[in-house]
């Protein structure tokens, strides 16, 4: 079973996936016009963000895996804000933090001080 996370998007629109293809893939879903090849969809969003925002959004190179490119595009919008991590919840119990040593150096500095007879004189 794949852990999922959950993004918000720039406009508000919540998005849980468990791949950054997945991601993209819910973005590309939500908009009426967007294009059917995953690739095409990756260079509208590149030319969305020079043209509108003026920025230069990393999309991967074209000729490369569609997986690779998504990951870029995921850690680019990341970047830039248009993506931030709604909840992460790890898939493993966090392991349990133990204190002893602060406890014993509270202990040693709230203990009175012993004067040496040195000290005395």
């Amino acid at each position: 079973m794949a852990h999922s996370l959950s993004f918000v998007f720039l406009d508000g629109r919540e998005i849980a996936a468990s791949t950054p293809r997945g991601v993209i893939e819910a973005l590309r879903a939500a908009e009426p016009e967007a294009p059917a090849d995953l690739g095409r969809y990756l260079a509208m969003l590149a030319i969305r963000a020079d043209i509108v925002f003026d920025i230069a959004l990393d999309v991967g190179a074209p000729g490369a895996d569609i997986d690779v490119r998504c990951r870029h595009t995921l850690s680019s919008m990341l970047a830039h804000g248009w993506l931030r991590v709604k909840g992460v919840t790890p898939p493993w119990r966090p392991r349990e933090r133990r204190r002893p040593l602060a406890h014993a150096m509270m202990a040693r500095a709230s203990a009175p001080a012993e004067t040496t007879a040195f000290e005395l004189l």
